[in-house]
């Protein structure tokens, strides 16, 4: 469901890329977990630029808020490897890593946070 609801950004993000990540996503969510239920974080980058400035941390912090008054975990899927130590730090917990065909791998994560 989540891959019609931004099919538009998808389009014009990816493009020549499409039918490769268009498969990554199908086979992603072919694995992404059913319960318990949670919150999902999708997409979650910034520009070059903008990397080590906080700026990520800032907005991660605004939906693990949400996500703690709610009483629900978090679920996201890391593509980047150097990424890791930085969700750790947000309380988020490897739980497996994720292999395919073709591609680089992932790391599914998780943060159970606080119950309010």
């Amino acid at each position: 469901a989540y891959l019609l609801w931004n099919a538009g950004t998808l389009v014009r993000a990816g493009r020549a890329e499409l039918p490769r990540v268009g498969a990554r996503l199908f086979a992603l969510e072919r694995r992404h977990p059913r319960v318990p239920e949670h919150w999902y974080v999708e997409f979650l980058g910034t520009r070059a630029e903008a990397q080590g400035t906080g700026l990520g941390g800032v907005v991660l912090g605004g939906l693990l808020e949400r996500a703690d008054t709610d009483g629900r975990p978090v679920f996201l899927e890391s593509s980047n490897e150097r990424n890791l130590g930085f969700y750790q730090r947000l309380g988020f917990v490897t739980e497996r890593r994720l292999t395919f065909r073709s591609g680089p791998e992932m790391w599914a994560m998780w943060r159970h946070g606080k119950r309010s």
